[in-house]
């Protein structure tokens, strides 16, 4: 354990050119889980989607350790925070001073708890798998792309059930994230 670990995140957050692999290997160490922690921190997520939140922590992480699974886990965690409510927009809560605004339609008991966070950054991985090995064997039709939408909306109404009513506006909440991951995966090695 390093005794100052924020200032060692805001060094590694600020590096240019360094390793992805080399980085998150270092940061996966477990005595190296408050750098970590702290170097999520070092993040601006102001004004971004969840989706695209999500691919500026995959831009500069690699998903290489031994238990995928539980690594991105541990990544997700560290991201879904408590979501709050400004009165003006719907906005959820990533680090104690980074927002993520979202689309005003949504009102704070949407976001009622961290897990509904959670389950939905698993599920854009999840996601993000299944359409990278879809697109290696065979080009996404319009149809194809219709069941898949359809399967994720019903996948996230169940692991969001406990958490969130029926109403949960899933459309207006998680489709253009959606078409931004059916569009553009977000490249993480070893799907």
């Amino acid at each position: 354990s390093y005794p100052c670990p924020d200032a060692i995140a805001m060094v590694l957050h600020r590096m240019q050119g360094i390793d992805r692999r080399s980085l998150t290997g270092f940061l996966c160490e477990k005595e190296n889980r408050a750098i970590l922690s702290a170097f999520i921190h070092q993040f601006d997520f102001s004004n971004q989607p969840l989706d695209e939140a999500l691919r500026a922590v995959l831009a500069r992480l690699e998903i290489i350790h031994p238990n995928k699974y539980r690594w991105r886990q541990f990544i997700v965690g560290k991201l879904a925070s408590k979501p709050a409510y400004d009165g003006k927009h719907a906005v959820l809560r990533f680090t104690s001073d980074h927002y993520c605004n979202l689309n005003t339609v949504l009102v704070e008991k949407v976001y009622g708890s961290r897990l509904v966070v959670y389950t939905l950054l698993m599920q854009f991985f999840l996601l993000d798998t299944k359409l990278s090995k879809i697109r290696f064997y065979k080009r996404i039709t319009h149809q194809r792309k219709s069941k898949e939408w359809c399967n994720f909306t019903q996948q996230c109404r169940d692991a969001l059930f406990p958490t969130v009513d029926s109403d949960f506006p899933v459309d207006q909440l998680v489709r253009p994230a959606f078409d931004r991951i059916l569009n553009t995966c977000f490249g993480i090695t070893g799907n």
